[in-house]
């Protein structure tokens, strides 16, 4: 092609990709903006929440449009108030609520319709945020009315469960949490006694789901009388304090700092005496410290609660062995087992504890039930190994060819199989074995050669 011709190819490429290079940039401001406009877009639509109850108390909370004569808010702001009213920021008129359309006491969420008002609802962004995402809160502190902070995500507690820095004080409940893109991301629902940088928020996710639930069973014509009781506790603010200070008790389990961890148990399980991991942390904590008494009264509380869980189960058991309870050791082992048909670590205990017994043939049927409900190389190799014992080679032979099948590179089970090929009388599968564990590299490689060469 002649040179001139490929002038306006070379032209038609440079304009395309100018273009295509300032819609790009485009995109890219246009998906975050500024934290001021955000705070002009977002403001208009975030109310102040007066609830007054029949003794004439008032409680002040915050709110935003998610509809446009919806708002939402916290069930704890409006849960025992006889009239509840909305107000724009710097306006004085207050626009009586009509309906209280649904409830959450469990998610401490309420949406409420508001009459003689709209504005423009805000978007409720449905993408989780990451940890260190930069967020903005606007709401109603202490009665300084559309105050607009900024924070990060600095944690999940839960699934649905935020935990964010932006300052929040009392007033703040039920404010919108947004993003970059002046999406919302969250409602506050809590704060911390201990600091204002420890607040807590519902994720958006749960607001668009329990809104979506809420119009399509009650719709907007929905008052509170129509609204069934749930059979949930709303979770407050000591509820939160005690997932907390279980937390830092496990932090402090794994540092070793024992003592302490025992004080932040007992402090969450004061809060919350039916959270059944503060209990199993406080019972681990007393077993590490040889309180074995102690150590037992929490794990049989934490079963007591959470009666499902077979972890907790098999910590007992090892408690029962230390004392020499082994009847209740073995009866509690199987308590796990049945509970947790393939949990491998409560079969193993139960089996160590037959096997100190010489009681060989419960070890048998033991991994042999075991096989059956969850088959694994290891369940063979404990088999292989209490048939050496009893000498019953062919059948240790067998369980720990089983072994093999299931997973070709087991070192272990390839070095019993070499050795007890050695104890048999044949030197050329022992070798087949040990040139097969020299393939894989295998620590026993040079263990089994030197039984070879004895």
């Amino acid at each position: 092609m002649p040179r001139n011709n490929l002038k306006p190819i070379i032209f038609l490429i440079v304009a395309l990709a100018l273009t295509l290079r300032t819609e790009c940039q485009t995109s890219s401001r246009r998906s975050t903006i500024s934290a001021s406009q955000i705070a002009k877009n977002t403001l208009p639509s975030v109310v102040a929440v007066i609830a007054e109850d029949s003794q004439g108390d008032t409680i002040f909370g915050s709110g935003f449009f998610i509809g446009t004569n919806l708002i939402a808010t916290n069930y704890h702001v409006v849960k025992n108030a006889s009239r509840i009213t909305v107000k724009l920021v710097a306006q004085k008129k207050r626009f009586l609520i009509e309906n209280v359309v649904a409830v959450d006491e469990e998610k401490d969420l309420a949406i409420l319709k508001v009459g003689g008002l709209t504005a423009r609802p805000l978007t409720l962004g449905l993408t989780n945020p990451i940890i260190g995402e930069e967020i903005y809160v606007v709401g109603n502190p202490e009665g300084f009315e559309g105050t607009f902070s900024q924070g990060i995500v600095s944690g999940r507690r839960r699934e649905s469960m935020l935990q964010i820095t932006a300052p929040k004080s009392h007033g703040s409940s039920g404010a919108p949490v947004l993003n970059k893109r002046g999406e919302v991301i969250g409602i506050v629902i809590g704060t911390l006694a201990e600091g204002q940088n420890l607040n807590f928020a519902i994720s958006a996710s749960e607001l668009a789901a329990f809104k979506k639930a809420a119009l399509l069973e009650y719709g907007v014509q929905a008052v509170a009388s129509d609204i069934p009781p749930l059979p949930y506790k709303l979770p407050n603010l000591r509820e939160i304090d005690a997932i907390v200070s279980r937390e830092k008790g496990d932090k402090y389990f794994r540092e070793g700092l024992l003592a302490e961890a025992v004080k932040v148990y007992e402090k969450a399980i004061g809060m919350s005496p039916k959270d059944a991991e503060a209990q199993l942390g406080l019972a681990n904590a007393y077993s590490a410290l040889s309180n074995y008494p102690e150590a037992i009264a929490g794990y049989k509380r934490a079963i007591k609660l959470e009666p499902d869980n077979s972890f907790t189960y098999i910590k007992l058991g090892e408690i029962y062995e230390k004392l020499r309870r082994t009847d209740e050791a073995i009866h509690t082992y199987k308590q796990a087992i049945l509970i947790s048909p393939s949990n491998t670590s409560a079969y193993f205990d139960l089996s160590n504890l037959y096997e100190s017994r010489h009681e060989y043939d419960k070890v048998v049927g033991l991994w042999n039930q075991k096989a059956l409900v969850d088959p694994q190389a290891f369940d063979f190799i404990m088999l292989g190994g209490i048939y050496e014992k009893t000498f019953r080679y062919q059948d240790a032979i067998d369980a720990y060819s089983r072994a093999v099948a299931i997973d070709i590179n087991n070192e272990r089970a390839h070095f019993r199989l070499g050795e007890l090929y050695l104890k048999l009388g044949n030197r050329d599968l022992a070798d087949q074995k040990y040139q097969f564990l020299r393939i894989l590299k295998s620590r026993y490689a040079d263990e089994l050669l030197r039984d070879i060469n004895k």
